[in-house]
């Protein structure tokens, strides 16, 4: 069975290694006092596991664009351009502002 720390947490949820270390920086060498914390049994891990996974579940969506516009996000963006459109869409959806100037 995998040991379970504070790290394989931190990866398993997805948690940047920029914003672990903010928080560290933040914590500027205080210790946290975890004992009046109850330890999470090896079912609750897994939900939760279960539940941000279930979260970062993708859906395979098709769309037409003109052939300049693919062009344009492989010169521009390289490896990984179909992603940097969905993170581009999803952060339009978090602040409608994004699409209003061009949806209107």
């Amino acid at each position: 069975m995998k040991k379970i720390t504070r790290s394989t947490i931190n990866e398993e949820a997805g948690i940047p290694a920029e914003i672990q270390e903010q928080v560290k920086k933040n914590l500027k060498g205080r210790k946290v006092d975890y004992s009046d914390i109850p330890a999470m049994t090896q079912g609750e891990v897994k939900n939760a596991f279960r539940q941000i996974k279930d979260q970062k579940k993708k859906v395979l969506f098709s769309l037409r664009l003109k052939k300049d516009t693919i062009d344009w996000w492989k010169e521009s963006v390289g490896d990984g351009y179909t992603t940097a459109m969905a993170e581009l869409l999803e952060r339009a959806t978090k602040d409608p502002e994004v699409l209003k100037k061009y949806l209107h």
